[in-house]
């Protein structure tokens, strides 16, 4: 067992229909908007005053990567740093969060590779070809490596932000309500609903999975009545969204390692005095260091959880599922194709 693998050794109220989920964060976006418009007509006793946020919940690590940033920006900077935090997607989709960080109207957000980088920084998609990464200690290497930077420099200069850091948002396993899958004959007439990524949905659509597009707050009702089948999501997902509620299959093919990137305004970093810019920079990498080992912790605990209210894992082939999405990798683009085969290698 690698050092990365053996970091991985609540719950949130119940949600027992995705409506709750939605909800709730149509809630959060209301209560956010009339905290921005406080913020501006009030004031805040700070020198600065930062808003950041991600769109998970608040028992989430990207909460915990972010509270670290809190901690360290308010306490070391003697009272001059206000931090506040907008989870659960309170300030909008990531995309769009992404661009007014872009226009210094954020400070700084978490955001994955599939729904907040890739519409902006196109190479990032190479992070998103299921079956690429071998291990955890395979992705580590990669993302704290040559491509890593390269893609965090591509994002810089797209996106007008300083990089903080690559953060993790899981480890992604297919499942479903109907039956056992491993291998992929399997898939075959099941509705899945996959991440809206170009390379994952091509994916399994060469599986032979029926590929359902979906928003993420819809997919609880859609299992429920059966719509679709089943998904593909990381354990935690599985926990606190209820999704144990209403599948019981998993299917261990660990396709996607979730890239996810913790990027800061440079509009708003360039104002501030050098000493702030460097405590940001700290701050940042702090955060990012919380935010993989809290998800270490919560994948361990979720796999826990999920079997013991009576989730099924089940071991794939593997080396037939690399196969049935070998064609993917000959039809990208060249700098795609080019990462690709550098993170092969390593």
């Amino acid at each position: 067992m690698s050092a990365h693998q053996a970091q991985w050794i609540v719950i949130l109220e119940r949600k027992p229909t995705a409506y709750r989920v939605t909800t709730r964060k149509r809630i959060l976006q209301i209560v956010a908007s009339a905290a921005v418009l406080c913020w501006w007509s009030a004031g805040w006793s700070a020198e600065f005053e930062l808003r950041v946020g991600h769109n998970a919940e608040t028992d989430h690590p990207y909460q915990k990567g972010f509270e670290t940033f809190k901690e360290i920006l308010e306490s070391r900077s003697g009272g001059r740093i206000a931090v506040t935090i907008y989870p659960s997607g309170a300030l909008g989709a990531e995309d769009k969060v992404n661009m007014m960080v872009r226009e210094g109207l954020i400070a700084a957000q978490a955001t994955s590779v599939a729904g907040g980088m890739a519409p902006f920084v196109p190479d990032v998609d190479a992070l998103d070809y299921p079956f690429l990464f071998r291990d955890l200690d395979h992705y580590y290497r990669v993302i704290d490596g040559a491509v890593g930077k390269q893609l965090a420099k591509e994002v810089e200069d797209r996106l007008n932000v300083v990089f903080l850091g690559w953060g993790f948002s899981g480890v992604r396993n297919v499942w479903n309500r109907k039956r056992p899958v491993t291998e992929p004959e399997n898939l075959s007439g099941l509705k899945i609903r996959v991440i809206s990524s170009k390379a994952v949905m091509g994916a399994f659509s060469s599986l032979g999975a029926e590929v359902t597009p979906m928003s993420f707050g819809e997919l609880y009702n859609a299992l429920e009545q059966g719509v679709i089948d089943g998904a593909e999501t990381d354990d935690i997902d599985l926990m606190v969204e209820d999704f144990y509620d209403v599948t019981r299959y998993v299917s261990k093919t660990e396709h996607l390692y979730l890239g996810a990137g913790y990027i800061f305004s440079r509009k708003i970093f360039d104002k501030l005095p050098i000493d702030l810019q460097r405590l940001v920079v700290e701050a940042g990498r702090a955060a990012v260091a919380d935010e993989r080992l809290a998800m270490a912790a919560k994948a361990i605990e979720a796999r826990a959880f999920l079997r013991s209210h009576g989730i099924q894992y089940n071991d794939v082939d593997r080396a037939r599922f690399e196969a049935g999405v070998a064609g993917l990798y000959s039809a990208t683009a060249p700098s795609v194709a080019a990462l690709i085969q550098q993170i092969r290698a390593q």
